[in-house]
């Protein structure tokens, strides 16, 4: 998967409540400087000033020369809140950015340091209440380095779009195809894990396995794992709409996404038959993917 390189905007200064307060004082004995005449107070407000002063470039510094990627992930679901991975970049030299905070809204990740020409990484969780195809919300990069006076965010805009599949909702099965699932292919699927067929992958071992489809190499480093083969026997399964004893499309849909994880997680090969488009049975991840696309755009 790409990462999104996001180009910066606008600058936003907030006034934290230490900040009011360091800023109240410094107007306080100001106004006592002034009354007073007292060379000693005009001392102290300009190094209070200079202080402030100092502080706001510093953080100035602090966020020149970042850049941000983000990585959505493979699978979306609806509903489910779901981690973008974010790659923050510094191209400083010589001078690391401290504190940094990606935002969106009011959640965000923290990251503590990142190095001069080095990177840092962290998760931002988005949740999509519905299946279908949204633009990524814009992003910030704050900061309230050095001294916690002042929170500085620059706003970044997204012009990523992700899609968003519907949410998985658990049907029992197995599920009897329809005539017309039938027409295509379709049958009566073969739940069970078969031992000569295609490689499908590994699981833990459970008493009873062949000791030929023990995984040694996984039992040299302490975990026993058990070689998987879908059954040469399953057939492959066309899947419809009116398979789904649901009511409502979004229902039908859940059902349907749900069918198509636990099938291709078995190894059997799965197709898709929709009013409009027609999925020949396969197998893999991007057969699944484009299955899951087809039902987020229905």
């Amino acid at each position: 998967m790409r990462f999104f390189r996001i180009p910066k905007s606008r600058v936003r200064i907030k006034i934290t409540r230490a900040g009011f307060i360091f800023i109240g004082v410094t107007i306080f004995i100001g106004v006592g400087a002034v009354n007073t005449a007292n060379n000693l107070l005009y001392l102290l407000v300009s190094g209070m000033l200079s202080f402030m002063a100092i502080s706001g470039f510093l953080a100035m510094v602090n966020l020149r020369r970042l850049s941000i990627e983000i990585e959505p992930p493979g699978e979306i679901f609806a509903d489910t809140k779901t981690p973008f991975r974010i790659k923050v970049k510094n191209q400083k030299r010589l001078i690391p950015s401290l504190l940094i905070e990606v935002k969106k809204g009011e959640e965000g990740c923290f990251l503590s340091i990142i190095p001069s020409k080095g990177e840092g990484y962290a998760d931002l969780w988005y949740s999509f209440t519905k299946r279908g195809v949204y633009p990524v919300e814009g992003l910030s990069l704050c900061s309230n380095y050095p001294l916690g006076f002042f929170v500085r965010c620059e706003s970044i805009p997204l012009k990523t779009k992700v899609t968003v599949f519907p949410k998985p909702l658990q049907v029992s099965m197995p599920l009897t195809p329809t005539e017309k699932g039938r027409k295509y292919g379709g049958d009566t699927p073969d739940w069970r894990k078969g031992y000569e067929g295609e490689f499908h992958g590994f699981r833990q071992y459970t008493p009873g396995d062949p000791i030929r489809l023990i995984y040694w190499k996984g039992v040299s480093k302490g975990t026993t794992l058990t070689k998987e083969y879908s059954a040469e026997t399953s057939p492959p399964m066309i899947l419809t709409l009116e398979m789904s004893p649901a009511n409502t499309l979004e229902e039908k849909l859940g059902h349907l996404t749900y069918i198509i994880i636990e099938l291709l997680k078995k190894g059997m090969a799965v197709g898709l038959l929709l009013k409009d488009s027609s999925i020949p049975p396969a197998t893999g991840e991007e057969h699944r993917r484009n299955l899951l696309k087809i039902l987020a755009l229905y």
